[in-house]
């Protein structure tokens, strides 16, 4: 049971945390030698994860929720010609909202409700883990485009090729979202729109079906 709440939550600190110290060591090598010395064996891997549960927070509320959601948000919708139709089955839950009347700025919120808060729980940790590798794909773009900046700042060889690296990951994370997006959907909608429709008058982001949804 442990295993099963707590794997999500390594897989986003613990992968954030190790990634900035690997990228530190290939960078500073001799520099982080001698932190890591001065921390000892306990208290170094509880600085990683320290660091990585920043990384996260930062990357999920500011360059996640701004930027990098957005964009994968966009490119679903683009790319399926069926979520700008009425009649016809969106292709994401984000986009089935959409259709069903919320309104643009309040889709992240209200899909985010529904994951929290309406789904039963072996659903809930069943997505969460599938979003969670995902995000081993968007951290790593944020951190290999940080460091690619500071390299860059510094002057210093191999800026080039670590950006190039971060733009390649950022492509399939974008393509690896949309498809977990449109897996999710399948699964969240097994039983209709109705409830959801229910739910979401109830949080206040739904007040009328403005718009066509197949349920």
């Amino acid at each position: 049971m442990l295993k099963e709440l707590n794997l999500s939550w390594l897989i986003r600190y613990g992968y954030s945390g190790m990634l900035l110290y690997l990228m530190l060591v290939i960078a500073y090598p001799a520099k982080v030698k001698v932190y890591t010395d001065a921390a000892g064996p306990v208290l170094a891997p509880l600085v990683v994860l320290t660091a990585g549960a920043c990384i996260y927070v930062f990357y999920r509320h500011i360059v996640g929720e701004w930027v990098l959601f957005p964009l994968a948000h966009l490119v679903d919708y683009l790319s399926y010609g069926g979520n700008r139709r009425n009649g016809q089955e969106a292709s994401s839950m984000i986009c089935h909202l959409y259709k069903l009347g919320v309104p643009a700025n309040n889709l992240r919120q209200a899909y985010t409700a529904l994951r929290r808060e309406f789904l039963l729980p072996d659903i809930k940790k069943q997505l969460d883990l599938a979003h969670s590798e995902v995000f081993v794909l968007y951290i790593s773009v944020a951190e290999l485009g940080a460091l690619g900046c500071v390299l860059w700042w510094q002057h210093a060889n191999g800026f080039p090729l670590v950006l190039a690296a971060a733009g390649l990951i950022l492509v399939s994370a974008l393509a690896a979202d949309v498809r977990q997006h449109r897996s999710e959907y399948r699964t969240m909608m097994i039983g209709g729109s109705e409830p959801y429709i229910d739910f979401l008058k109830k949080l206040g982001y739904l007040q009328e079906r403005s718009r066509t949804a197949l349920t």
